[in-house]
């Protein structure tokens, strides 16, 4: 069983669960819709607020805004437009709080998503990551969010001992050696002068070449890299 149409209209409401009487507010699931386009964020109060129960809400609202669970003046949870979370009430009167039941799930086995899309962080300023918790040694691949970089490395703690990082001009640096079994290719980028001069932008072009056709000055490179080579013709 499914409530709907717990936000009539653009503004805060209140469901209140029947006690001892069929009612739509005791299911389990909750889809939440709206009789208009909300402008904001608005809070559905689940009362009487002495209630301690486990809720699966869905946002299925109109107008790509959040909303907000509460219970008493406790914490609420959000629940983002399209989204669906599990949630209790803690039932502790006028400080009530609604909190979310999955935070620091741990699945004990295998687990399987079938979708094509995982998210991870939700847009604050904070490392996100993946760590991989092996027996000797642990790697993560995280997002270095104070740096803007996508980070594969040692340990447990983005930003530190990186392997390779990735930054957001997809530039890509390696602190250590890289070994290849057969081969290396560095695209070979072609420089062009301007008033007889080539600025050459050592990062972006490691492999460069320019064809001499008049008397031509190279400044020193821009972005220097060690290892860079430019050939000239």
């Amino acid at each position: 069983m499914e409530l709907k149409h717990l936000l009539v209209s653009d503004a805060d409401a209140t469901t209140t669960i029947a006690d001892g009487a069929t009612d739509p507010a005791r299911s389990l699931y909750f889809k939440v819709t709206s009789g208009v386009s909300l402008t904001a964020t608005r809070t559905l109060t689940i009362a009487p607020n002495t209630v301690s129960k486990v809720f699966i809400i869905e946002n299925a609202t109109s107008g790509s805004q959040d909303i907000a669970i509460s219970q008493g003046s406790g914490a609420n949870v959000t629940v983002p437009n399209g989204g669906v979370k599990i949630i209790y009430t803690d039932g502790a009167g006028s400080g009530a709080a609604v909190v979310d039941a999955l935070t620091d799930l741990s699945v004990a086995d295998s687990l399987t998503l079938q979708g094509p899309t995982l998210t991870i962080g939700d847009a604050t300023a904070e490392d996100t990551k993946i760590v991989f918790d092996g027996n000797a040694q642990d790697y993560y691949v995280g997002l270095d969010d104070s740096a803007d970089d996508l980070v594969i490395g040692l340990g447990s703690t983005v930003g530190t001992t990186p392997g390779i990082s990735i930054d957001e001009n997809q530039f890509v640096t390696m602190p250590k050696k890289v070994t290849a079994s057969t081969s290396a290719n560095i695209s070979q980028v072609a420089l062009t002068s301007s008033s007889n001069a080539v600025a050459w932008d050592a990062r972006a072009a490691a492999n460069a070449f320019y064809s001499t056709t008049e008397n031509t000055t190279f400044s020193a490179p821009s972005n220097a890299v060690e290892g860079a080579i430019i050939l000239s013709k």
